[in-house]
């Protein structure tokens, strides 16, 4: 749990900031730090100050409770426009729970569309659209 609690924290801190201050955070902490350790709380100070965004409640959510995000989901779809079909996606959050991006991949007989989704709440219902037939949706697929 906690491997796998560490690496979301990361992945969730890059789609908060994106992947350019993400990455200025990388190498600021390891030019500052090389050879010498860095503990959790001067990296979130080093986030903070190289992002230039408080993320005061997203440390909080992620590095000040216990357990980690517990997802659900299921989906209908139904035609949508002329050769499309629409999706109405459930999503839902068990326990504890974490405002975060996820992505959500849906794959049809005309490729793979990914939608990024601000995540708030025990529960969020979308509704999108893609091309061709849905053949399968997932959610956060890079982390499955």
């Amino acid at each position: 749990m906690i491997y796998f609690k560490g690496a979301y924290v990361l992945h969730s801190l890059r789609s908060v900031v994106g992947d350019k201050a993400f990455f200025r955070i990388l190498r600021a902490a390891a030019s500052r730090h090389a050879h010498g350790k860095l503990d959790i709380e001067t990296y979130v100070a080093l986030s903070k100050e190289v992002s230039g965004r408080p993320l005061n409640d997203f440390f909080d959510a992620w590095l000040r409770r216990s357990g980690a995000m517990r997802l659900s989901y299921g989906y209908t779809a139904s035609p949508g426009g002329v050769g499309a079909t629409q999706v109405r996606l459930t999503i839902r959050q068990e326990g504890t729970v974490y405002s975060v991006p996820l992505q959500a991949a849906l794959t049809t007989d005309r490729g793979r569309y990914i939608e990024t989704v601000q995540f708030q709440g025990s529960r969020q219902t979308l509704t999108l659209e893609v091309p061709g037939a849905v053949s399968s949706v997932d959610i956060d697929p890079e982390e499955q």
